[in-house]
């Protein structure tokens, strides 16, 4: 090959090279900071990660929810929500005495008495009806408009039923004579407690009056 001609490739090999190298430079610095910025958010990531894995960790159940806007409360007992007692009145009837909790309330068309025979009292296999559907006197309740049973009256004080047994069966109450109390209530916050049946036992009048003399 002619001198000029040699000369004249290696020149036309350093201009081409010199144009690679310029195109290839900034291509390969732009791969190299996208790779470093991808690097960059990864660790950000895993960072902010930890960190709220972290505070979801100390914080309670009851914290959560008010974080995910649940403010719902927590149902209380039926003990704590209804707390009542039984007392026996002058003429031999009965007392029943409920104090609902504060925000909640009993329906006056739930309330039922009945005195049963428990079956150890030797009257069949099962508990036997000794009297069901028993008068009782009530004051007025709060009327207002339920979401469970339309228009109902509420009571949100303390209440007192005072429950009448029939003459016959006060002075002839076998042992295992219990009064069944039957009542039902709901919090206003939305939740209502399912009908209960609660059970006292009860004695009779001659009992009563002679456990009492006995006593010094």
């Amino acid at each position: 090959m002619p001198a000029s001609l040699w000369t004249n490739s290696l020149a036309s090999n350093a201009i081409a090279g010199k144009q690679i190298r310029r195109r290839v430079g900034p291509v390969f610095m732009r791969t190299k900071s996208r790779t470093r910025y991808r690097l960059q958010l990864a660790s950000l990531a895993a960072l902010l990660l930890s960190i709220s894995s972290a505070c979801f960790a100390q914080l309670g159940g009851s914290s959560l929810e008010r974080l995910a806007g649940n403010t719902r409360p927590t149902p209380l007992s039926l003990e704590e929500a209804f707390p009542y007692y039984v007392s026996q009145t002058d003429d031999g009837g009965l007392q029943i005495t409920w104090t609902p909790a504060r925000g909640h309330y009993l329906y006056r068309h739930a309330f039922a008495f009945s005195v049963l025979a428990e079956a150890d009292s030797g009257i069949g296999s099962e508990a036997a009806v000794l009297a069901s559907d028993l008068e009782f006197t009530i004051p007025p309740g709060l009327p207002r408009s339920d979401q469970f049973f339309g228009d109902i009256e509420a009571y949100y004080d303390d209440i007192t039923a005072i429950v009448s047994l029939p003459t016959p069966l006060a002075s002839s109450l076998p042992d295992a004579a219990v009064l069944l109390i039957e009542f039902q209530g709901c919090a206003d916050w939305g939740f209502c407690y399912p009908p209960q049946r609660a059970s006292y036992s009860l004695v009779s009048a001659d009992q009563e009056s002679s456990n009492t003399n006995s006593q010094p």
